[in-house]
């Protein structure tokens, strides 16, 4: 029985990949409403997405703006 379903899983991944995803991430965010919510898990994707947009931002720039940043010190807004 185990060795079926973990086949049948693998058939799904191979070859249809898209809806597979799909499936697994709307039975999670469904989960996930009905845990926690409507409201709180949709504030928790908006947050998620700006992390990944400013993630994205980030990776295109480079390590630029860390170097930028370590320049900057708090004793130096004493003097």
């Amino acid at each position: 029985m185990k060795e079926e379903a973990v086949a049948f899983i693998k058939m799904l991944w191979d070859e249809q990949r898209g809806a597979f995803i799909g499936t697994v991430v709307g039975v999670l965010f469904a989960l996930f409403i009905l845990l926690f919510g409507l409201w709180r898990v949709l504030f928790v994707l908006l947050c998620a997405g700006a992390g990944l947009w400013l993630g994205r931002k980030f990776d295109k720039v480079g390590a630029a703006w860390a170097d930028e940043r370590s320049h900057w010190s708090r004793n130096d807004s004493f003097k």
